[in-house]
């Protein structure tokens, strides 16, 4: 085989070998920096030189960031409302909506076979049974828009209409969306906070402080 095949054969596989190792970070949605310093240790040791487009790149940061928010500790931000002795606010989000889900019924006049007959000019009478046929359905609804704040002991929200808070000790479970989350509370109805943005940092950092909560 000649030299310049065999070093082209060569290269490709070490580059390959590394562009695996990158996809399985990102498949795990995490990089710490021990991954990240086994990466650069096997690139180096592979004469491997890294060449990432803007979109891994960006990838590559955003798992950096995941792993620092479950693990390092929480940077506190400032606030301009009133929180409470030893309370520390960690994200705020701006423009959020806060629904909830409410049953709706719905009703159909009549439902079953029927027929009608005339008793008197313009008049008509419909034979048959009336039977109401209600159903009920979940349908998600907007109680308000407003700004949410993270904190170590509650979300607290300040809304057009009014504020609300909900304890870490209260919730359940919460199901985190690509552009929100749904909280579910021991009592009372469970909200569905839409997110503009950083939906993902939220919810990380909701799911650390809950895990520490309980541990």
């Amino acid at each position: 085989m000649p030299k310049e095949l065999a070093d082209k054969i060569s290269a490709d596989t070490r580059t390959a070998f590394i562009q695996n190792y990158v996809n399985n970070i990102i498949s795990d949605q995490r990089l710490s920096p021990d991954e990240e310093k086994e990466l650069d240790a096997i690139a180096k040791s592979l004469d491997v030189d890294i060449k990432l487009n803007d979109e891994t790149r960006a990838q590559l940061q955003k798992l950096k960031l995941y792993w620092a928010l479950e693990n390092l500790e929480l940077p506190g931000v400032q606030t301009q409302i009133v929180l409470q002795k030893s309370e520390s606010c960690f994200i705020i989000i701006k423009n959020v909506d806060w629904h909830e889900l409410r049953s709706v019924r719905q009703r159909n006049s009549y439902s079953g076979y029927s027929t009608s007959f005339r008793i008197a000019k313009g008049f008509y009478l419909r034979s048959g049974s009336y039977k109401p046929a209600i159903h009920t359905t979940d349908e998600l609804k907007l109680i308000d828009s407003g700004t949410l704040y993270l904190t170590n002991k509650r979300i607290i929200f300040t809304g057009i209409k009014k504020n609300s808070n909900v304890r870490l000790d209260k919730i359940l479970n919460i199901t985190p969306y690509s552009d929100g989350l749904e909280i579910d509370k021991e009592t009372g109805k469970s909200p569905v906070l839409i997110l503009p943005e950083r939906a993902d940092i939220f919810c990380i950092i909701l799911e650390r402080l809950l895990r520490e909560r309980g541990a």
